[in-house]
């Protein structure tokens, strides 16, 4: 597990505000303003974010920009999202124009990890 990175993109703060994670009031001006939180498992094992970005396209470049910084040599991304196929889909598209020897696979995520992505949100493992 040490050598697996992750990194994930919410579009919705409503379980970060309920478990205390995040200020009311900020969880619902970020929603209502369209940003995106991306944040990362650190090597300490806590999850810490990385950025706030406008809209799908900042998004993905910031995802792009941390796979970049820290890619595993394992040439295996794997995306999984929530209810965001689309999104899943362009970042597939933008790894593989980067990476073109990589394999990436798409998945719908299950249980806890639907729970904590919520609806739109994307988690990325490599």
């Amino acid at each position: 597990m040490e050598e697996h990175k992750l990194i994930f993109a919410l579009s919705s703060y409503h379980n970060l505000v309920n478990n205390g994670r995040m200020p009311k009031i900020a969880g619902i001006v970020l929603g209502h303003l369209g940003l995106w939180g991306v944040g990362i498992a650190s090597d300490e094992g806590t999850i810490k974010m990385k950025k706030i970005a406008k809209g799908g396209k900042r998004t993905l470049q910031v995802i792009m920009h941390d796979l970049k910084d820290r890619v595993a040599d394992k040439g295996v991304v794997v995306i999984s999202h929530c209810e965001n196929e689309l999104f899943a889909h362009n970042l597939k598209e933008a790894v593989i124009s980067q990476y073109p020897d990589y394999q990436v696979k798409i998945m719908p995520t299950r249980g806890l990890c639907s729970y904590y992505a919520e609806k739109g949100g994307i988690i990325v493992g490599f």
